[in-house]
C-alpha cells in the first residue's frame, strides 16, 4: 500500500498537465487532417478522433483505411 501511495503524486500531474478544458477545445479551429487514434460510435455512427487532449468529430467526406484505424476528414473540435 505504501508503494501505491508513493506513486500517486507522480501520476496525477502527468495527466492534469495535458488535459484541455471544453472551452479551449471548442475554441480551436476546424482542421482537415488524418488521425490514427480514431473510433466510431456504434449507436450514432459518428466518427471521432482524440488529438491534443480534445475530442474531434469527423464531418463531411470521411476516408478510412480498410481496418478503420486511420481516417482523413474535416474535424470539428
Amino acid at each position: 500500500m505504501k508503494k501505491l501511495l508513493f506513486a500517486i503524486p507522480l501520476v496525477v500531474p502527468f495527466y492534469s498537465h495535458s488535459a484541455e478544458t471544453v472551452e479551449s477545445c471548442l475554441a480551436k479551429p476546424h482542421t482537415e487532417n488524418s488521425f490514427t487514434n480514431v473510433w466510431k460510435d456504434d449507436k450514432t455512427l459518428d466518427r471521432y478522433a482524440n488529438y491534443e487532449g480534445c475530442l474531434w468529430n469527423a464531418t463531411g467526406v470521411v476516408v478510412c483505411t480498410g481496418d478503420e484505424t486511420q481516417r482523413y476528414a474535416n474535424y470539428e473540435g
